[in-house]
């Protein structure tokens, strides 16, 4: 499985979406932290982020996901969190 992080400020001062791309034998799976649950949600409407059409997003390092989470005052293992939903190939 190949996972990339994604973070978006949508035009504000500090990053306001953090998002996981997971690649398995199933496809892609899109997901952004939920914050005020402090887990993993499906969401495609984060796909932009990838594909390069969010004028906000970048793609982050793991350790640039992890410190953002600390910031938000959620634990950094919420990374290694199982994937939330089946892909859709």
């Amino acid at each position: 499985m190949t996972t990339e992080f994604c973070a978006s400020t949508l035009g504000g001062p500090e990053t306001r979406v953090l998002a996981r791309f997971a690649t398995d034998d199933r496809g892609l799976h899109v997901e952004r932290i939920d914050r005020q649950e402090g887990r993993w949600v499906q969401d495609s409407s984060v796909a932009g982020f990838l594909t390069g059409h969010d004028d906000w997003a970048e793609r982050i390092s793991k350790e640039r996901a992890e410190q953002i989470l600390v910031s938000w005052d959620l634990s950094p293992s919420i990374l290694e969190a199982p994937l939330v939903e089946p892909a859709s190939a």
